[in-house]
């Protein structure tokens, strides 16, 4: 590839992945220094979709990057995004920890990951102690119909969907499933949870669908097993474009939901040798086929205690992920190297 295109092919992507919008060849000749007229970026752009880095979805669109395009852009492209000075200092108080155990760092990590990148942040590793309700919030996917989203204070993330009664409006609805989780926040999952269901039936009133729905969300144990998943910032996958559908954030958030699964992938797809990045397609699990997943594994001493992911759409701002991830390799005291 000449060094014009590779420099159109890292505009497209950087564009797309800052705006979710198609990008055409009069907004990159407006926007980057290339000297050149937009018609001759539009030929080095039409180059770029015969050889599969770019895709038009519609003929009077602009372009998006392909996976093969992502895959380039991250394999000879990418300028990594160091982070922060107060995300430097949070990595060194969390990495140097002397003593920690392997789940408190994995967590910690995992929410450090979240919160920096904007995408969901996965771990795997051990983890023992009850589980107890953070909040309960509600996503709309149809006129009658929603999503109830449970999130535990040990990151993972329990859903049902409910079938709204008439006369139940959106509104009504969020405010009834605040009061919900405001008190049910800090109550303890599965059998511990049963204590406050009166309270749930009479702040839902008259609406038994929604409380029973509410209330299945505690009669659970999401981790159970010895081997746990941690889940941070599924609510920025459920905030971005791509997921605007509601059937592919309920696909999304089923395979979340199950640990076994998502250990699976992580163990498929990580590496004790250090950072990789699977892009769309080259994730094997369907649920996947459209999201780029970034693994390393975490170390403490000579042990490998588990494996950590950032999560989001192939449009994931992978300079500012593979800038953090790489920060926290160079300090070297969680990250295998």
């Amino acid at each position: 590839m000449n060094g014009r295109k590779r420099e159109v092919l890292r505009a497209v992507v950087d564009d797309y992945v800052a705006t979710a919008e198609p990008v055409a060849s009069k907004t990159l000749a407006q926007r980057y220094p290339f000297g050149v007229s937009s018609a001759t970026i539009r030929g080095e752009m039409a180059d770029l979709e015969a050889d599969g880095y770019l895709l038009q979805r519609h003929t009077s669109a602009g372009r998006i990057p392909s996976d093969k395009g992502y895959r380039y852009y991250v394999d000879e492209l990418i300028a990594f995004q160091p982070p922060t000075p107060g995300e430097r200092a949070q990595m060194a108080a969390i990495l140097g920890r002397r003593g920690a155990e392997a789940q408190w760092l994995l967590r910690e990590l995992g929410h450090l990951l979240a919160d920096a990148t904007r995408c969901a942040a996965v771990a795997v590793g051990a983890h023992t102690g009850p589980v107890h309700v953070r909040h309960i919030t509600t996503v709309a996917t149809e006129p009658q119909r929603a999503l109830l989203v449970l999130v535990t204070d040990q990151d993972t993330v329990v859903h049902r969907s409910v079938d709204l009664p008439e006369g139940l409006g959106q509104a009504e609805l969020e405010a009834l499933v605040a009061a919900a989780s405001q008190r049910l926040t800090g109550q303890g999952l599965g059998r511990a949870g049963r204590t406050v269901w009166q309270e749930v039936y009479d702040l839902t009133a008259p609406f038994r669908a929604l409380a029973d729905a509410i209330l299945s969300l505690l009669d659970t144990d999401p981790l159970a097993g010895e081997e746990r998943v941690f889940l941070g910032g599924a609510s920025h996958l459920v905030g971005q474009p791509e997921f605007q559908d509601a059937e592919r954030i309920r696909t999304l958030l089923d395979f979340l939901d199950r640990p076994e699964a998502v250990e699976s992938l992580l163990n498929e797809a990580a590496t004790p040798q250090g950072l990789r990045v699977r892009i769309g397609q080259e994730n094997q699990t369907a649920a996947m086929q459209e999201m780029s997943l970034v693994t390393a594994p975490v170390r403490q001493g000579e042990r490998v205690v588990g494996y950590l992911a950032v999560l989001g759409p192939t449009r994931m701002p992978y300079g500012r992920v593979l800038g953090i991830m790489e920060a926290l390799n160079r300090i070297g005291v969680g990250f295998a190297g």
